[in-house]
């Protein structure tokens, strides 16, 4: 077998590892939340029902005001499931970095970039962005010195394979 094939392969593996152990739980979450055919008000269990706040923000009982709009929800969910995953996730990216045919300079500055806890320390830094998404997170990956045309592509990888 050639050297590319092999790359190919484990590439392919190493992703779909990454889809199926990211995707999976997140598949189960919303079999066990689903409500099927029952309606709002035939539900039995509300109390993981959260109210929608005017002005798409809250008082939490210490008096520190949140967004919650769709946008920082997702950004809290997309964390959170980084956190779950974080050494599943950057042992398939240093494995996928480590195939790229760059020297290895490039290869440590590019794991440093793209590990977990960089991509969730640039999202607790975005606050000033309007959009969707993917807006975010590119803008998150640029705070971290990756040119703006890699941070899109990145940031739509992300928002596929966690929403």
């Amino acid at each position: 077998m050639s050297s590319q094939l092999v790359k190919k392969i484990a590439l392919s593996s190493v992703t779909t590892a990454l889809i199926f152990s990211v995707v999976s739980p997140f598949s189960a979450f919303a079999d066990s939340t689903s409500v099927g055919s029952a309606t709002y008000s035939e539900s039995s269990n509300q109390s993981g029902i959260i109210p929608l706040a005017p002005n798409e923000s809250d008082v939490n009982l210490n008096g520190d005001v949140t967004t919650q709009g769709k946008v920082s929800w997702s950004i809290k969910a997309i964390k959170a499931a980084l956190k779950a995953s974080a050494s599943k996730i950057d042992n398939a990216i240093r494995t996928a970095i480590d195939w790229l045919p760059v020297s290895q300079s490039v290869k440590n500055n590019l794991t440093n970039v793209v590990k977990v806890d960089a991509i969730i320390k640039a999202l607790d830094v975005v606050t000033d962005f309007s959009g969707s998404v993917e807006d975010a997170l590119s803008q998150a990956i640029q705070y971290l010195g990756v040119p703006a045309w890699i941070a899109d592509i990145l940031a739509r990888a992300v928002s596929a394979i966690f929403l």
